[in-house]
């Protein structure tokens, strides 16, 4: 083989490795994330499905989203996004 071809070879699988790179680098890991409360004596678990890690922490501890309002069995109840006693396990 001659200089030339083998350059252009090594640039072929440079290109190929660069694109494939690129791909596995842009696409998002999303599953699912369990949510852990304690709010007042009730204990309780919210699981996000194929959510991205930052998304579910911040609806599970409530950063940046202002006001969360949790309804269980009727009963509606609001608490400030830094009062939560949420965590994302």
């Amino acid at each position: 083989m001659s200089l030339i071809h083998k350059k252009m070879k090594m640039k072929k699988s440079l290109m190929i490795l660069g694109v494939a790179a690129l791909f596995a680098g842009t696409t998002s890991c999303k599953k699912d994330f369990v949510c852990e409360c304690n709010d007042g004596g009730l204990s309780y678990t919210i699981t996000f499905k194929e959510s991205k890690k930052a998304a579910a922490a911040a609806m599970c501890e409530g950063t940046g989203i202002g006001s969360i309002e949790y309804n269980f069995g009727g009963v509606t109840t609001t608490a400030p996004s830094d009062s939560t006693g949420c965590s994302l396990q």
